[in-house]
């Protein structure tokens, strides 16, 4: 059985692996990478100043952060892996199931 190198579908959930897998759990890590990044660097350039402006931006930025993690990173990471692990038995069952009806029936 051929399985999905990102989430180890089998060959039957194909379509739905690369639409889970693929496009909203990558977008979502771009996004956070991105906001982490932003995060790290302006508390590397305010480090010296004492500006409450950009104290107040970094705190935002550090809110940001922790929302997206906390809001959509994590819960759609969790979401996709037992979604994927329920589908995976799910379709291991049934191609069981399928493959003994099959082999009754060419008796």
């Amino acid at each position: 059985m051929h399985l999905c190198p990102a989430c180890s579908l089998p060959k039957v959930w194909s379509s739905l692996c690369s639409r889970v897998c693929s496009a909203s759990v990558q977008v979502i890590q771009a996004v956070f990478f991105g906001i982490c990044v932003l995060t790290d660097l302006s508390s590397l350039l305010t480090k010296g100043n004492d500006s409450q402006e950009q104290e107040r931006q970094l705190k935002k930025l550090i809110s940001l952060r922790d929302w997206v993690m906390a809001v959509l990173a994590f819960p759609v990471g969790v979401v996709s892996t037992v979604l994927i692990g329920i589908l995976g038995f799910l379709a291991e069952r049934l191609s069981h199931l399928y493959t003994e009806d099959y082999a009754e029936r060419e008796k």
